[in-house]
């Protein structure tokens, strides 16, 4: 689990990530089960799990899953 400065929480899962702002949640999916997340200076949520390595970008004004392998 990790808290943005904005107060979304990001929960890894073995599915995705999912989000919950304080009212609603939203799944983003990954390519692998996630074992940990990070969130650096910028914000930007980076996600690590069984053989995959990415972080969390947006795309069409929604969060995508991007992969650093």
């Amino acid at each position: 689990m990790a808290v943005d400065s904005n107060g979304l929480l990001n929960i890894a899962n073995r599915s995705g990530i999912l989000q919950f702002d304080g009212k609603n949640w939203d799944f983003i999916p990954t390519p692998a089960a996630n074992l940990s997340l990070a969130i650096d200076k910028n914000q930007k949520v980076y996600a690590a799990g069984i053989d995959e390595f990415g972080y969390l970008g947006i795309e069409n004004n929604n969060f995508q899953f991007i992969s650093l392998n």
